[in-house]
């Protein structure tokens, strides 16, 4: 099975800080073709440049696959911008969001 990796911007994180940090975590850890995925992003982490923040957040999420000619060529990515309902990240407390991913074996990886 292929594992899928998924790529998060900077909203998130910033790829300089530690991976101790804790920004955003996964579960299941290490997913496959065959799970979804719950990300967690946890605002008081990294460089905290939303916490506190109270307006909506959305997710920028694709993927690397065998397809893409390099780290900047994400695959099944929306359009920067694209504010659509289904990569709005929901709170579930003081500065934590989550966003379901649900990954289909649909994709050419």
């Amino acid at each position: 099975m292929h594992k899928i990796y998924l790529i998060i911007t900077y909203i998130f994180l910033s790829f300089s800080l530690p991976i101790q940090a804790q920004i955003i975590t996964c579960t299941p850890t290490n997913p496959t073709t065959d799970d979804s995925v719950i990300l967690v992003f946890n605002a008081t982490r990294g460089d905290k440049g939303l916490m506190g923040f109270t307006g909506d957040v959305y997710a920028h999420t694709g993927l690397l696959t065998t397809a893409s000619i390099n780290n900047g060529d994400w695959k099944y990515a929306p359009t920067w911008g694209d504010n659509s309902e289904k990569y709005k990240l929901t709170r579930i407390g003081t500065d934590l969001y989550e966003i379901p991913i649900i990954l289909r074996h649909q994709w050419d990886i």
